[in-house]
């Protein structure tokens, strides 16, 4: 297993940081490592604290007859082109993840979320891009009308 030497972060953004590690391998060397995250302070990183707190929800939302899947059409500036994608966003603070699909449902399609209860195996926080950033999402399930 390698070894973080050192912690640098490079940005001071609002919604996400960069940060540069020096690391060590496991056969000597030396290199840097780069990892985008939600995090404002170093300290504050989930490799720092090892505690896996949702940052946003990805909504799994159907019509309540189950007849059609909630997608949103967005524009994403990295691939500049629109997409189709689940509903999703971060999670305010003082917001559990439930609250905020409910809220990104109704800001991103005027719809009302009616999340359900699964098990917590389903809902649990997952990394999403692991190899370049700490960002995780929880997931929520339920029905939509409106």
């Amino acid at each position: 297993m390698g070894k973080i030497e050192k912690i640098t972060k490079q940005t001071e953004n609002r919604f996400l940081n960069m940060f540069e590690l020096d690391t060590l391998r496991r056969n000597g060397t030396r290199s840097k490592y780069y990892v985008s995250s939600r995090a404002e302070r170093t300290e504050d990183l989930k490799l720092e604290t090892h505690i896996n707190k949702p940052d946003g929800v990805i909504i799994y939302a159907v019509t309540e007859d189950k007849s059609k899947v909630l997608l949103v059409r967005q524009y994403r500036y990295p691939i500049d082109a629109y997409v189709y994608e689940l509903p999703a966003g971060l999670i305010d603070e003082g917001e559990t993840f439930r609250q905020a699909a409910i809220r990104e449902v109704h800001e991103e399609t005027g719809m009302i979320l009616h999340p359900i209860e699964a098990d917590p195996m389903f809902e649990a926080p997952r990394y999403t891009t692991v190899g370049m950033t700490d960002e995780s999402c929880a997931c929520v399930f339920g029905y939509v009308t409106g």
